[in-house]
C-alpha cells in the first residue's frame, strides 16, 4: 500500500493478514479431511530494525508496527496446529519484482 499509513491503512494492513488467516484457519476446522500442512508466509519484518544485532529463528519479535503484524498473522495461523494441522510459518525478505512476474 502506497502513501502515508494512516490509522486506517494500518487497520487495513492488519486486518488483511490476521483476519484473513483467521477465515482460513476457521474454513480447515469446517473440512472434513484437513490439509496435512499449513505455510503461512510472513515476513522478516518479524524481527523489527535490529541494526547489526545477529538474529535467529528464534529470537523475539521487534517492537515496531510491521514486527507486530507478523507476530499477530504467525499466532492465528498457528491456530491451525490446534485442529492436527503442521503449521510452518515462513519468514521472506523482500521478493524483487522481475521474480514476482516469472512466478506468473
Amino acid at each position: 500500500m502506497s502513501g502515508r499509513w494512516t490509522p486506517e491503512k494500518k487497520r487495513r494492513i492488519r486486518d488483511s493478514r490476521v483476519r484473513g488467516t483467521d477465515t482460513l484457519v476457521a474454513s480447515l476446522a469446517a473440512m472434513p479431511v484437513k490439509p496435512a500442512v499449513l505455510v503461512s508466509a510472513s515476513a522478516v519484518g518479524f524481527y523489527g530494525s535490529r541494526g547489526d544485532e545477529p538474529l535467529f529463528e528464534n529470537a523475539a519479535p521487534g517492537k515496531d508496527f510491521l514486527a507486530s503484524v507478523c507476530a499477530e498473522w504467525e499466532h492465528a495461523a498457528l491456530a491451525a496446529e490446534q485442529l492436527g494441522i503442521r503449521t510452518v510459518c515462513l519468514r521472506t525478505g523482500i521478493v524483487p519484482a522481475t521474480a514476482a512476474r516469472c512466478a506468473r
